[in-house]
């Protein structure tokens, strides 16, 4: 809005009196988007690695890992996972019979290529990770609430509190039986790996509340997923200077 303005008749016409031309203040609003989004997967193996790239300012990277390990319930757990060589904080995880997901985040990710590191309890039987990075976050509370839904049958859905502005991203585990995976409508994929069994990504716009489905069929085998919004950063207000105020001077 305007800081000051009017003419000289307005603030009266004494000599040395300024005429200020009104100044607006512009809103500088960041808008959260996706960045980047990379994925492995491995079998009998009892660490993951890959490559991913963030850019950008206000970042922030979460990476999903799904795994199974047969016949033993839980499975082995994620004893370490890092970014460019720094731990990760967990967002949240979810175990079903012998298969878990699992969400974590790191805060303001060096750019440029780095690599992502999971390293299991023990060997597991199947394990796919994927990772996707945000601009525009928000730098200390970048998370919502970690929500999850687990079955033995049909497709996967989970709902997840959010709001206008804010991007909500998944993790899926879905066992063996399914021929395919396919990400519910109005969601973007950001992976989608079959390894023995499957595990796949997705992100949302955001809303009250968001479903984050997948389709697999023949919809009869165990599945387990998680996902939680991810908040933006705040606007951050600035002045355009242009020209700010004219002298005028009377004798």
């Amino acid at each position: 809005g305007t800081i000051f303005g009017g003419e000289a008749a307005d603030i009266g016409k004494i000599a040395g009196a300024a005429d200020f031309v009104p100044v607006d203040y512009l809103t500088n609003t960041v808008a959260m988007a996706v960045d980047t989004a990379a994925s492995t997967s491995a079998s009998s193996a009892s660490s993951l690695s890959w490559s991913h790239t963030a850019s950008g300012t206000n970042r922030l990277v979460i990476v999903g890992v799904s795994w199974k390990q047969s016949s033993t319930i839980p499975p082995a757990a994620i004893t370490a996972i890092t970014y460019g060589g720094t731990a990760m904080t967990l967002i949240g995880s979810k175990s079903h019979s012998d298969q878990e997901i699992a969400m974590y985040k790191l805060i303001a990710p060096p750019t440029g290529a780095q690599t992502v590191s999971v390293t299991f309890a023990a060997a597991v039987t199947w394990a796919i990770g994927g990772s996707t990075s945000f601009i525009g976050a928000h730098q200390t509370t970048p998370t919502g609430t970690f929500a999850t839904a687990e079955a033995t049958t049909g497709n996967p859905s989970v709902n997840v509190t959010s709001a206008a502005g804010e991007i909500v991203i998944d993790t899926l585990n879905y066992d063996s039986q399914a021929t395919s995976l396919t990400v519910g409508a109005g969601q973007t994929q950001r992976w989608n790996v079959h390894k023995t069994g499957w595990g796949g990504g997705s992100t949302e716009a955001g809303a009250a509340s968001v479903t984050m489905s997948w389709t697999a069929p023949p919809s009869n085998d165990n599945w387990v997923t998680g996902g939680v919004s991810v908040k933006p950063a705040p606007g951050s207000p600035s002045l355009d200077l242009g020209t700010q105020f004219t002298l005028e001077a009377w004798a």
